[in-house]
């Protein structure tokens, strides 16, 4: 029996209707993992309401990530439209920060 494997969302829940994946929900609370992990994950590592999975390298093509610590010191707010997205990039930018990059960029 693996006691580790890399699944998609869809994998995942299939593989707990079956019963296979191991109940992590204690391992989930007592680390407070609802502190660190996205809300919008939550359903994706859940199955009837048991945490059954670690969300580990997350791929997705909408997704965007940003440094909180810089934002803050920019004294901007993550957008949640386009025009906003831009208005912070212009401000990041005056502020000397490449407002996005690619994996393996500054």
């Amino acid at each position: 029996a693996h006691s580790a494997s890399k699944k998609n969302a869809e994998q995942v829940q299939a593989w707990a209707a079956e019963g296979v994946l191991t109940d992590l929900s204690d391992l989930a609370k007592k680390e407070d993992w609802a502190k660190i992990i996205a809300p919008e994950l939550v359903p994706l590592i859940s199955y009837n309401g048991k945490t059954v999975a670690v969300p580990v390298n997350v791929h997705r093509s909408n997704w965007l990530w940003y440094n909180k610590k810089v934002f803050d010191k920019a004294g901007v707010q993550p957008p949640t439209t386009w025009d906003e997205f831009n208005q912070v990039s212009e401000k990041l930018l005056a502020a000397g920060v490449t407002p996005l990059a690619l994996g393996g960029q500054p």
